[in-house]
């Protein structure tokens, strides 16, 4: 009997609940969550401005190839002078939207730096939805990159004395294959787009340097045109990404280092860790462009004592 009422509460005995499904990390939950619409805008995007960078490069070499100028190019030049023209369209195209972005995200309800009492999850900039003309944007700038590496790749030692005085082909390593990696991340998932709406409005610098680096290449150096390009050039640099700095810092620190705002560990990690670059970049940059203008400015004086009586 006692065996009996043993087995008859083995059967009755409520069956243990199965394990709670294991489901995404939190990095990559945002992604998996993210508009499906918004990652094929971008990747349409990426492609078209992928195709018109390869057309924009070879109509440029068969225009370029009429100039007189032209013979005079070494062949890293000639590359760079096609090069130039890609990413003086990119910039042109990609300035206003970068710039429409920021407008966007800083009208957003959620343009804060502060992430309150709420913690997780709280409305701030960190999280701020991404509009649909950063969606865009950030595709077009990547389809561009994109298009810069088959160029490292294709040409290294062309690219190689070309980026010299930048410190070097890997810097453009770095700076694309790590866009390429991060931008449509944190676009797709709003997390942190406005840092990357930033960067794509910084672009507009880059307008005066393609600028001035075609004109000097087609025959226009020392031409009072030429020096108001460089002009051009490092005023734009000023205003676009030395003058912001200070407030992208005090962003970055309220937003990633003081708290998390609603990223992950790694979402987290990853600003920390990818904001500063191009911060020590443009600084780096533009104190060489300052010391450049001030050797050029020095240069100028000597000719110009030189041709007094």
């Amino acid at each position: 009997r006692s065996e009996r009422q043993h087995d008859s509460t083995m059967l009755f005995r409520p069956k243990p609940s199965p394990p709670p499904p294991v489901g995404p990390p939190p990095w990559i939950s945002p992604l998996l969550d993210a508009s499906g619409g918004q990652a094929f805008t971008m990747a349409a995007a990426a492609l078209c401005s992928l195709a018109a960078s390869v057309a924009i490069y070879l109509v440029t070499l068969a225009l370029a190839s009429r100039l007189n100028a032209w013979q005079r190019l070494l062949p890293w030049q000639r590359v760079a002078f096609a090069a130039d023209a890609v990413s003086l369209a990119h910039a042109v195209v990609v300035t206003p939207l970068g710039v429409l972005a920021l407008d966007a995200l800083h009208r957003h309800e959620t343009a804060s730096v502060d992430c309150g009492a709420g913690g997780w999850g709280s409305a701030n900039l960190a999280t701020a939805p991404s509009p649909d003309v950063l969606v865009v944007a950030c595709g077009i700038s990547c389809g561009t990159f994109v298009f810069d590496c088959i160029l490292l790749l294709a040409y290294p030692a062309e690219c190689a004395v070309r980026f010299a005085a930048a410190g070097g082909s890997w810097i453009m390593w770095l700076h694309h294959t790590v866009s390429i990696v991060v931008w449509p991340y944190c676009v797709l998932t709003s997390r942190a787009a406005v840092f990357v709406a930033w960067m794509i409005a910084t672009e507009a610098s880059n307008i005066g340097q393609n600028s001035y680096s075609l004109a000097g290449a087609a025959g226009y150096e020392g031409n009072p045109i030429h020096l108001l390009l460089g002009i051009g050039w490092l005023l734009s640099f000023l205003v676009f990404r030395i003058i912001p700095a200070p407030v992208v810092v005090v962003g970055y620190v309220r937003l990633f280092v003081a708290q998390d705002c609603g990223l992950s560990r790694v979402g987290r990690a990853v600003g920390l860790l990818t904001l500063p670059i191009p911060l020590m970049m443009n600084t780096a940059w533009f104190w060489e462009m300052l010391k450049g203008a001030v050797q050029a400015l020095g240069l100028g004086k000597q000719t110009a004592g030189k041709k007094q009586p």
